[in-house]
């Protein structure tokens, strides 16, 4: 029986069986030989029913980074995420977190983990330090943990005021210091930048950036935006349709981009003539722009030079590189 992830009625998380079944057989393998790796995941499956949600996922999240999960909604990042927290039973030798197997660590593993999934759980008719008040009582934090995490996340000038009139960033950052609390290595965190406005975006993005760099913190983050995972993030992976398209460092990623030449010219026609007659693959953007692969700043130069022989004037050369969201769109729809 699977457990999945529900909220009572103070918005609390609570845990309920669900009717799910997973893949995955026996061993003996409860430990990861890879040090260095804060999470791994082997030939994940997941289903619901008979609906394969997750196909063959395989992870690696190195320890003191910024992991960035993508994907469109309904991809599976939100489902893995679960898994990764034990709110989803994992099949077992699958999942591994610190070295070690997740099912059989369970406790040891997640007293080392934070986490924000979807809302923060909070009591709006309470004050910020009294919500933190409780969960170290509940998990026998000292209470002087309670300002050094409020400061890490720039709330410790909230005062009185009332979780419940907080702006919406200002309740991530307080769902955040819940996850601080017990100090973790890792903290796993589920669109944390969703429904924010511009100012509370960059305030996340500022905070996320302190916990890797200053307090040597590993983050594992999933979003749909990918302005932001290119901002923070050192490392990304892409989900879609329940399977990995890519995983790597964003320099790898940056990598994919294939570079192209606009070229504007005074004759769309007598181009268009002189691209076919040599073979030449392009596209035409508008009227007298076209767009062709680009080899080499050499090439190119031998190109104007022969354009212009041929009689054809050029009125602008631009070497372009795809976005990387369109770079993203081509890797979810190849």
């Amino acid at each position: 029986m699977i457990n999945v992830q529900k909220k009572d009625s103070s918005g609390q998380s609570a845990v309920f069986p669900d009717r799910t079944h997973l893949e995955g057989s026996i061993s003996k393998k409860d430990t990861f030989p890879e040090t260095n790796r804060i999470i791994t995941v082997t030939d994940l499956d997941y289903y619901y029913g008979d609906f394969k949600i997750l196909d063959n996922i395989k992870l690696n999240v190195n320890t003191n980074s910024i992991f960035g999960f993508l994907g469109p909604n309904g991809a599976g990042k939100t489902t893995t995420i679960k898994i990764l927290l034990g709110l989803l039973s994992a099949p077992h030798n699958k999942v591994y977190l610190f070295g070690k197997e997740l099912r059989k660590n369970r406790i040891e593993i997640l007293s080392r983990t934070g986490s924000l999934v979807e809302n923060p759980s909070i009591y709006h008719h309470l004050t910020a330090s009294e919500n933190l008040k409780i969960l170290a009582v509940m998990l026998g934090i000292k209470r002087t943990k309670i300002d050094e995490v409020l400061e890490i996340v720039g709330l410790s000038n909230a005062g009185s005021k009332k979780a419940g009139s907080f702006s919406t960033g200002m309740k991530q950052r307080l769902g955040i210091a819940k996850a601080l609390l017990p100090d973790p290595e890792l903290i796993i965190l589920d669109e944390p930048t969703t429904g924010l406005d511009p100012g509370g975006i960059i305030e996340i993005r500022e905070l996320l950036l302190s916990l890797k760099n200053d307090h040597g913190k590993t983050i594992f983050l999933s979003s749909h935006l990918l302005s932001e995972i290119e901002k923070i993030c050192t490392d990304v992976g892409i989900i879609n349709k329940g399977k990995i398209l890519f995983q790597g460092s964003m320099e790898e990623l940056n990598k994919l981009n294939n570079t192209h030449l606009q070229v504007k010219t005074n004759s769309m026609e007598k181009t268009r003539i002189y691209f076919d007659k040599r073979k030449t693959g392009y596209i035409t953007i508008s009227q007298n722009t076209f767009d062709l692969p680009y080899r080499s700043d050499q090439a190119t130069s031998g190109l104007v030079k022969d354009l212009v022989k041929n009689g054809i004037d050029i009125y602008s050369v631009e070497k372009k590189e795809n976005t990387l969201e369109e770079l993203f769109i081509n890797i979810i729809e190849r």
